[in-house]
């Protein structure tokens, strides 16, 4: 349904509106784009839906605050680009962290203040439409004796939670706050403890503040499913079971129950190829299409051992996730233009 406003409203009001537009087809085709490479984003194919801009990273001294500056383009040409992408339908987040970023710390209330006013800056210096945490490798761990998800103990990811809340409740309930956890983050069935499940009590925390997750299949070692099955990189089953400890829900190494979240919360992410990820992990396009399928509609694909935890699928599950836009680029866009015919069927 389109509506029709005869009154001018400020930038991130139309940004709420045409984010709520857009959540009426759940299944999105997510990216990243290098501002660091030599893709406008104005060029990003409007096959994805939603544009992860990457990276922001900490600036100073306090581990903090939030810096980012793009050197493919110019400020006034990204802010020019965020707004046409906008008027296209896709949303456009800023994403924090990245592979190499591993130094966010929010150990107090100063640190706190500082994440939120650099965000804030962002935020409304881009006209993004809300932030991504790709926070990697030791930047969140579980202290020791840390070890009820709904009740965090340690300072960085207790902060973080908080902070995270108070920026949609500056914003507004448009804002977005997405993820992209490396699998450790998210899997504790074998053990809950340092990186093992520090993403949990975020996702719990966030609750329906956040947006979606993309649980990152890819330069990661072997991990658990939710049926104790242990499942590698580089196959479909291993995109689906990832996906479905948060689909629906698992037992953790501490004897809790992460809970299912909802459906549209839920994404799972792949390399665009298999330069993209040298830790392994690609799937050829018709492959992460087969474990998207069976996600969604419960289509079965050969040789498949894991079993989802619904039986008729989860059409409205978030979609799937590409690092990165620009390698999809280079590589014809062949990810994207596999995928993007089915998750435009899906959850309508």
């Amino acid at each position: 349904m389109t509506f029709t406003y005869r009154i001018r409203l400020p930038l991130f009001t139309l940004l709420v509106i045409a984010t709520l537009t857009l959540s009426a087809s759940a299944a999105q085709m997510i990216g990243y784009w290098e501002s660091y490479g030599s893709l406008r984003l104005s060029q990003v194919s409007s096959n994805y839906n939603v544009v992860a801009v990457a990276f922001a990273l900490t600036g100073g001294t306090d581990n903090a605050t939030i810096s980012f500056t793009p050197s493919v383009e110019t400020t006034k040409q990204l802010t020019a680009d965020v707004a046409t992408l906008q008027r296209k339908g896709q949303k456009v987040v800023l994403s924090i962290g990245g592979q190499t970023a591993n130094n966010l710390q929010l150990l107090n209330a100063q640190d706190i203040a500082a994440f939120e006013s650099s965000v804030e800056g962002l935020i409304t210096k881009y006209d993004f439409n809300g932030i991504d945490l790709d926070l990697e490798n030791a930047t969140l761990s579980l202290q020791a004796g840390d070890n009820d998800f709904t009740h965090p103990s340690t300072p960085t990811i207790v902060n973080l939670i908080q902070a995270c809340n108070d920026l949609v409740a500056h914003f507004g309930s448009g804002f977005m706050i997405t993820m992209a956890p490396e699998t450790v983050n998210v899997d504790a069935y074998g053990t809950y403890a340092g990186q093992f499940g520090s993403y949990l009590p975020v996702i719990h925390g966030l609750g329906g503040n956040l947006s979606y997750i993309a649980i990152q299949c890819y330069n990661s070692g072997s991990q658990y499913g939710r049926d104790g099955g242990i499942y590698t990189q580089g196959t479909q089953d291993f995109c689906v079971a990832m996906a479905d400890l948060l689909l629906g829900g698992y037992p953790l190494a501490n004897g809790q129950l992460f809970p299912a979240l909802t459906p549209s919360q839920v994404a799972f992410g792949v390399p665009a190829t298999a330069a993209a990820a040298p830790g392994g992990g690609y799937l050829p396009p018709a492959m992460v299409l087969q474990a998207a399928k069976y996600i969604g509609s419960h289509i079965s694909y050969p040789g498949r051992i894991y079993t989802l935890s619904s039986s008729t699928g989860y059409p409205t599950f978030a979609g799937v996730m590409c690092f990165d836009i620009n390698y999809d680029q280079t590589n014809g866009l062949a990810m994207s233009k596999k995928l993007v015919p089915y998750l435009r069927t899906i959850g309508n």
